[in-house]
């Protein structure tokens, strides 16, 4: 479009073009430059000459993108850095991606840059037509890199998670830097509960159900104990994304999370879904030694992809899972190939011996189904050493078993190093 001196030259320039055309002929030629030059003694350049670029601490914006590029983040930051980009981040005339640009190097600079927190806490009321290049939004992804440094934005953002008129995206991220903030103001954890906690009804798919698991995610970033009870409640929603979305985040509080556990055994066993069940059984894997019992108790259950899970966590709790080994043992004669499997490996996760194993694993490897004889031949080539025992066994099947057997086996040997002579 141009500026309005430039449109007023436009016009004037064609007015005056015309009226050589029709009164002098030939003088056509002659007359633009007049105009032209008439005109740059109005409105100061030529037409279509560039302004002089705007300079932030001495440097225009295409500068500044390269010396974002060098920048060291490991090293001291520069306070002429933090300088020159908290004046691009404010400057509305730059573009929005500059902008933005300036605003995240400022928040991986950290606390170095802090100055610029209560810049970005201004910018989440800086009007903006386009929802999906808001200022608000890129300010809310800064102050959660920012982390705890940037709590005193918290009772603003707040007020952005609460107000159900803003954009489901501005809700979205605000849970963010709540969530980076976490127990550095007392606000912010209670804000992401009351979020999770809203009673209103939710369809399986809809903003509020998104903005509920992004809570629930959020207070996993948190670890604060009193988020617990919430999320134990929500394991019982209606919504599968939502109970899995809890299940999964309460596996990041460990034993604080002990009062959960019949809610997240009951999900792993009964649920509908099957991958609530699975993530409700990784969830009780990964909270350690608190979950013991229930994933032990899970080993006797009377569906196979449960027994075949329990086992499942239990190994991928290494050592603290010992207590817990009779339970594993009892699937070594499992009547699921895939149980025993996975029970021969937790066993070998759980203890690193293979005193009672070697006959389970060897059966497997003619299995039936595909999948077990492809497990138990990498379960083999991950002992490595440890099962250098079985080598003759191996190569008699690698010659003489059922064609199943030839193939597992001559898989493993063709992985395992030859043996060192004299050995």
């Amino acid at each position: 479009m141009g500026s309005l001196p430039d449109q007023a030259a436009r016009r004037a320039a064609g007015g005056l073009l015309a009226f050589g055309a029709s009164v002098v002929g030939r003088a056509i030629f002659v007359q633009p430059t007049i105009v032209v030059v008439a005109l740059a003694g109005a409105y100061g350049p030529a037409v279509g000459a560039d302004e002089p670029p705007r300079l932030y601490e001495g440097q225009t914006l295409d500068d500044w993108r390269e010396r974002i590029g060098r920048i060291d983040f490991a090293a001291p930051i520069r306070p002429e850095d933090v300088a020159g980009l908290r004046s691009i981040m404010a400057d509305r005339d730059a573009p929005w991606f500059s902008r933005r640009q300036a605003a995240l190097t400022l928040a991986r600079m950290g606390a170095p840059a802090a100055a610029a927190i209560p810049d970005l806490i201004r910018l989440l009321d800086e009007p903006s037509d386009d929802p999906e290049t808001s200022p608000r939004l890129w300010a809310l992804k800064a102050l959660a890199r920012f982390g705890p440094l940037s709590a005193e934005a918290t009772p603003r953002i707040v007020e952005i998670i609460r107000d159900r008129s803003s954009p489901l995206a501005d809700r979205l991220t605000a849970t963010e830097p709540l969530a980076q903030i976490g127990g550095r103001h007392p606000a912010a954890v209670p804000a992401l509960i009351e979020v999770l906690e809203d009673s209103s009804p939710i369809a399986e798919e809809g903003d509020e159900l998104e903005l509920r698991i992004a809570a629930a995610e959020g207070l996993s970033l948190t670890r604060a104990g009193l988020a617990v009870p919430a999320l134990t409640e929500a394991c019982e929603s209606s919504s599968l994304r939502l109970r899995r979305a809890a299940a999964t985040a309460l596996a990041t509080f460990g034993a604080e999370a002990a009062p959960a556990l019949p809610v997240l055994a009951g999900l792993a066993a009964y649920d509908d879904a099957e991958e609530v069940r699975e993530a409700a059984t990784e969830s009780l894997g990964r909270m350690g030694y608190v979950a013991g019992p229930m994933l032990a108790a899970l080993c006797g259950e009377e569906e196979a992809v449960v027994r075949r899970r329990a086992a499942t966590a239990l190994g991928g709790m290494g050592r603290t899972a010992a207590p817990w080994l009779d339970a594993v043992r009892g699937r070594l004669a499992d009547d699921d190939a895939e149980v025993r499997v996975a029970a021969i490996a937790a066993m070998w996760d759980i203890t690193g011996r293979m005193e009672g194993l070697e006959g389970p694993v060897l059966s497997l490897l003619g299995a039936e189904e595909r999948s077990v004889r492809i497990s138990a031949s990498e379960l083999l080539i991950r002992m490595g050493s440890a099962a250098e025992g079985l080598r003759p066994q191996l190569v008699e099947l690698a010659e003489t078993g059922s064609p199943e057997e030839r193939t597992a086996s001559r898989r493993v040997l063709l992985v395992w190093p030859e043996p060192t002579p004299g050995r």
